[in-house]
């Protein structure tokens, strides 16, 4: 069914840029991902964090005798287990997000071929800023909240809570390439929906 929404964006001077099969949405992904990218750099930079406070706890907890290289492992490895419990409530805030800004049907869903979880607000139009704020938000607080409970717990805890750290960040890759994605074009004011009954992203642009 054709989208009323994309009729309304073009009589706004919009184009359409591309659109995507949410399950397809890897390709946009590894372009906002490329190489010297600035969602590139972030999230390197993410990772960098992670691998140095685990190198500083590693070499303080063996210094100090507080906890054994098996027993870190053992903490870092649930600590990445225990992120898939972390999905519900990283989709949620993209949906709350998406609320924020006015939508109304919010809708959540998981491509299990490619173990993909995703919300999406159906034919609800957002901008580059706004894109962001919704995108990054898990990230953010997620990060920030895990960041907290790894400074105040004890030894183990703390391996348990930078290893959710690490690898919720990486995770996040799929949001950061297309916060990329759309950077690429930020001078064209993009826009961005979904059509989620046909599961199709749409990406829109003004012409140059």
């Amino acid at each position: 069914m054709h989208s009323p929404l994309r009729d309304e964006l073009q009589a706004r001077g919009y184009t359409e840029l591309a659109a995507f099969p949410i399950s397809e949405l890897l390709v946009p992904v590894k372009d906002g991902m490329r190489r010297g990218s600035l969602f590139y750099w972030l999230l390197l930079a993410a990772l960098m964090i992670a691998g140095g406070l685990l190198a500083l706890g590693i070499v303080y907890w063996k210094k100090t005798g507080t906890l054994t290289p098996g027993a870190f492992i053992q903490w870092f490895l649930a600590g990445v287990a225990a992120v898939f419990l972390l999905i519900p409530i990283h989709e949620l805030i993209h949906g709350q997000l998406f609320r924020l800004f006015g939508a109304r049907d919010v809708r959540y869903g998981v491509v299990w071929k490619k173990l993909m979880f995703y919300a999406v607000a159906h034919n609800f139009a957002v901008n580059y800023r706004q894109f962001l704020v919704i995108a990054l938000g898990p990230f953010v607080v997620l990060s920030a909240a895990m960041g907290a409970a790894a400074w105040l717990a004890p030894p183990g805890w703390k391996a348990f809570f930078l290893g959710m750290y690490a690898f919720h960040t990486l995770c996040c890759m799929g949001d950061l390439g297309l916060c990329g994605f759309m950077h690429r074009f930020r001078k064209q004011q993009p826009l961005t929906f979904d059509d989620a009954d046909a599961r199709i992203s749409y990406f829109y642009v003004t012409l140059p």
